[in-house]
């Protein structure tokens, strides 16, 4: 539709049975639909435009822009439950990172994106708000995480937010005891987070999980570059490249870290690129020793504070250890309201190294 071009007639149908073929997938069964006749030359139809009834029966949400205003979200199709939701949790709105995926690159749309951004910029809401607009139409979303600590965290906050609240259903399958991997086979899900190995064993194992699938949220895209893992990322992103080609293509939101050049990454995808540097919340960074002073450099130059008193620092084993300053800097920072990230030695360290305890905190006030 809208195509100023000729509609090349043979090719029509092979659209048409190409999704023909990943809708019955959906259902568990397989089908070759087939052509019957003879067509001699090129059989076209004439450029598609949209008239009064293509309007009304597709409305064009491309033209709504928000202004970062949550209960806006509804005009995109969302349930009022799940905005209502995230006025509560947000009540400050969207950043800007998060409108521009909306406005600039068509996010509740369907479009595929790589979005790039640094920590606490707000990546991980953009797939939450993809998700909901994919459940919303009937389809089904996975979240795809490199750890197993990180499907358990995300499980048990959507579970609470979007099971309880909005009686979603939300599984997991990481490779525990606890995975609902028969319920997520025969799709009794809306929500399913996997790690990547999880997630590329059971794609391979059973083709039509991907036919169930309309959005897929890539967490930490960056992996892909470690020597490790990356082959697991790289093959995975190729499983979903490779799809397309069958007629079954759910919307992917890859979510990065800055990796600086893309190397045409997003061209691969096939999808936009969305980045940026900025960091809406501050990230300090610095130094505590086990006097509970804390050094840290700004644009200001290099300041030091007693961030904990003395007596709060204890030595809680046989021996000295890094332990005895991460607990009481927890206590503190839980009691002034703020979250953070820990980065700590190796246990097993010379004393002299675990003496000081490098730490990077990201203090901020809501974390999306």
């Amino acid at each position: 539709m809208g195509t100023s071009e000729p509609v090349s007639l043979v090719g029509l149908v092979d659209q048409v049975v190409k999704l023909v073929r990943a809708g019955a997938g959906r259902f568990g069964y397989e089908q070759t639909p087939v052509m019957f006749g003879l067509v001699e030359g090129e059989l076209t139809l004439p450029a598609g435009r949209k008239g009064d009834n293509y309007r009304a029966a597709f409305p064009d949400r491309g033209s709504i822009q928000t202004t970062g205003q949550i209960a806006e979200l509804t005009g995109y199709g969302l349930a009022q439950e799940a905005v209502t939701a995230w006025s509560e949790r947000i009540p400050d709105g969207l950043n800007r990172l998060q409108v521009a995926a909306i406005n600039d690159h068509s996010l509740l749309d369907g479009k595929s994106l790589l979005v790039i951004a640094p920590t606490s910029a707000g990546k991980t809401f953009i797939g939450e708000m993809a998700a909901l607009k994919t459940i919303s139409e009937g389809r089904k979303a996975v979240f795809l995480l490199p750890y197993k600590a990180l499907v358990n965290e995300k499980f048990e906050d959507f579970s609470a937010l979007y099971g309880e609240r909005l009686g979603l259903r939300i599984a997991r399958c990481s490779g525990d005891w606890q995975d609902q991997v028969g319920g997520v086979l025969r799709g009794k899900y809306d929500i399913a987070f996997f790690t990547y190995e999880k997630f590329l064993s059971l794609a391979v194992t059973f083709p039509h999980l991907l036919n169930q699938i309309g959005l897929v949220v890539l967490d930490e895209a960056q992996f892909i570059t470690e020597p490790g893992r990356g082959m697991v990322v790289e093959l995975l992103l190729t499983g979903l490249v490779s799809a397309r080609q069958r007629g079954v293509s759910p919307q992917l939101i890859a979510l990065s870290a800055v990796i600086g050049d893309t190397n045409g990454f997003n061209k691969w995808l096939d999808c936009d690129l969305l980045m940026t540097t900025d960091r809406p919340v501050p990230l300090s960074e610095g130094v505590i020793d086990r006097s509970g002073s804390w050094t840290f450099k700004d644009d200001k130059g290099t300041h030091t504070s007693q961030l904990l008193g003395r007596l709060d620092i204890q030595q809680r084993g046989q021996k000295p250890s890094s332990q005895d300053v991460i607990v009481p800097l927890v206590r503190h920072l839980v009691k002034n309201g703020e979250k953070s990230s820990y980065f700590a030695m190796r246990a097993g360290l010379p004393l002299a190294a675990q003496n000081t305890l490098l730490v990077n905190l990201a203090f901020r006030r809501h974390r999306m």
